[in-house]
Order: C-alpha cells, then structure tokens, then sequence
C-alpha cells in the first residue's frame, strides 16, 4: 500500500466526521503523510487560523484531506490533513424519519432503502 492510499485508511479510522467542530493544532508540509494538502505557511489567512487557535466546522471529506469552514475572517474555508486537526466538538446525531402520505414509514423501510434517500 502506497502512502496516499495508507492516508485513506488513516483518515477513515481518525473518526472525524463532516460537522465536527475542530481545532488546527500545528502547521504542516505540502503533502505530508499523503495528504493532498498544500502548505498551511504559505496562505496568511490559514497560517492565522492556526496560530490563534480559532475553531471551525468539517464541511467535507475528500480522500486526501478534510475542508474546514474557518469563517470569514479566516478566508472561509481551507483544506487540512485529518492529522494535524483536533475534535472539539463532536457533530450532533439527527435523527431522520420518513414519512409517506402523512404517516411515518421509518421503520417500514430498508436500510438500503434510507441510504439512497439521504
């Protein structure tokens, strides 16, 4: 297994999922690890997210990297190896239901058929 293949599985296993609010805890290389990421030094505004410790929420996975909405004043939102990020606050469970003509289907349904739904 390659390295970009090995971040996958790492990524994958880290439990970090979209929605999580999270914290940078250090910069990182381009690249590093497998991840497809560039450099955190070369953009002020990503370089400031991580020095201030700001938080921001997981808005997206892709296989080399997690996107983090940082906020406006951060430069919106910025790639990150799983790695270098730390949970803060877990993203709420929601629970969805299923309603046809009126009546709550949810536990009528398939699993397989929730999943093509959502």
């Amino acid at each position: 297994m390659g390295i970009k293949e090995a971040y996958k599985v790492m990524q994958k296993a880290s439990g970090i999922k979209v929605g999580d609010k999270v914290r940078c805890l250090r910069h990182f290389i381009d690249e590093e690890l497998g991840s497809s990421c560039s450099s955190s030094k070369l953009q002020s505004q990503k370089s400031a997210f991580i020095d201030k410790g700001a938080t921001g929420i997981v808005s997206s996975e892709c296989s080399g990297h997690l996107w983090v909405s940082c906020g406006r004043d951060y430069g919106g939102s910025w790639a990150f190896p799983f790695f270098v990020l730390e949970v803060v606050e877990p993203a709420k469970e929601i629970e969805v239901r299923y309603f046809c003509e009126g009546k709550d289907v949810t536990d009528s349904i398939s699993n397989e058929t929730k999943k093509n739904l959502s």
